[in-house]
């Protein structure tokens, strides 16, 4: 029973974490509106829509012969992928996870300094990891970002480790 629940919790956490991110992230709080935000991270295109695949599977993207459901998906009115996040779970993070990354990253659009609109979250416990994981696999991507949260849910932090293209 103690795996079920500590299963259930992981879940719960990270179905947190992705609806955390989408609001906070994709895009950036007053990212249209204040001129210091805007001035790094550029303007949030009006056509863009952020797809959180959490609960309802909403958007997915085909490769490998199968579908998948990127936790989060920006699309532009043409329905074009520009962007993905993607949060996994502890249990996630190993080479088994390699050729979901690179599909992803297939699927992004692709940015002005030439990386795909992927951005990769993971628990801090696990950024090591995962770092080795991209580099020894040589997957591309627009950003790493390490996140905690609490097991109460009341304290979410992320991190910046590399962003390769805003």
């Amino acid at each position: 029973m103690d795996t079920v629940r500590a299963k259930a919790s992981s879940i719960i956490k990270h179905d947190v974490m992705v609806q955390y991110i989408a609001d906070t992230r994709f895009p950036w709080p007053d990212q249209n509106t204040n001129s210091e935000v805007t001035e790094k991270y550029g303007i949030w295109p009006s056509d863009y829509v952020t797809i959180v695949n959490v609960r309802r599977k909403q958007r997915a993207i085909q490769f490998g012969g199968r579908m998948w459901y990127p936790d989060i998906v920006i699309v532009n009115d043409k329905a074009e992928v520009r962007e993905i996040g993607e949060v996994e779970l502890e249990d996630d993070i190993s080479t088994a996870i390699v050729d979901k990354w690179r599909g992803y990253a297939a699927a992004a659009s692709i940015g002005p300094q030439g990386y795909p609109k992927l951005f990769i979250y993971v628990p801090a416990s696990k950024l090591e990891q995962a770092q080795k994981i991209i580099d020894g696999n040589s997957i591309r991507y627009a950003g790493l970002r390490a996140y905690e949260i609490s097991d109460d849910l009341n304290t979410l932090k992320l991190s910046v480790i590399i962003t390769n293209e805003l």
